[in-house]
């Protein structure tokens, strides 16, 4: 499917579930979703398909603050139960697509990842002796080991001892808001590493190609999903999957 098809055409083709969201067939959104949880949104311009976006109906929620930006992104506070916050990302919203720029909101936010670059470990201690790990820790400064104090004689501080690899799990790192905080514009990429709780093979009647869909503990709940050609082996639970991602994230209350 490609811009240059009408998009009657192509949304024939996709589903007859296909379901307009905002707009109509000259300019609007479009979703067709599929019992797998899968879904496909359609960007339309001029009667044409400008982009479609991968989407998946995660039934895990998180409760989050965050800002709408433009393009239908949002800068995302994950929280857990006593209000603390657990991560931060940037996130594609794939529903209440009528974006609000500047709109904050509150509530929970079903987020999924998508798979980009998928690793597969046998668990904590083989994920602890990974390239993977090495590389989180190096970016990580563990929270015991303060940084030395500069000694009169010197100009710089030493830098701080960075966090043993096996305490880098889980690790998320939303690259999109570091972009967004750097003021480099937004996109919905991450990195991350968690324990695999559950995982169930999905066939998506859209496309004809079998996922598998993985809950997964990031520091916050997340469903991520992963093409079974993608998966190096089956996926089982105390499992640790790491990796680069996008976020997708759904306000249940707008999407309800």
């Amino acid at each position: 499917m490609t811009s240059e098809a009408r998009a009657d055409e192509v949304l024939a083709q996709a589903s007859d579930k296909c379901t307009p969201v905002a707009g109509d067939m000259k300019n609007g959104v479009f979703i067709s979703k599929d019992r797998s949880g899968a879904a496909l949104v359609f960007d339309v311009v001029d009667e044409k398909i400008q982009d479609i976006h991968e989407d998946f109906a995660a039934t895990t929620t998180v409760a989050a603050r965050w800002v709408e930006m433009p393009d239908r992104f949002a800068l995302a506070d994950f929280r857990d139960a006593n209000g603390q916050t657990v991560g931060q990302a940037c996130v594609a919203l794939r529903a209440g697509l009528e974006n609000q720029p500047g709109r904050g909101g509150q509530g929970e936010l079903a987020v999924a990842a998508l798979a980009q670059r998928v690793e597969l470990y046998e668990g904590a201690r083989s994920y602890a002796n990974s390239e993977t790990a090495r590389i989180f820790a190096s970016a990580h400064v563990a929270p015991h080991e303060p940084a030395t104090p500069v000694a009169p004689h010197e100009n710089v501080p030493t830098p701080p001892t960075p966090t043993d690899p096996a305490a880098t799990l889980p690790t998320f790192i939303s690259m999109g808001a570091v972009s967004v905080l750097s003021q480099k514009g937004a996109h919905a990429g991450a990195v991350l590493a968690g324990e695999i709780a559950a995982a169930e093979l999905h066939s998506n009647t859209l496309t004809g190609q079998n996922f598998w869909v993985i809950e997964a503990n990031v520091g916050f709940p997340l469903t991520i999903c992963v093409g079974e050609s993608d998966m190096p082996s089956r996926p089982r639970p105390n499992q640790v999957i790491a990796g680069e991602f996008v976020i997708v994230a759904a306000d249940t209350a707008l999407s309800a």
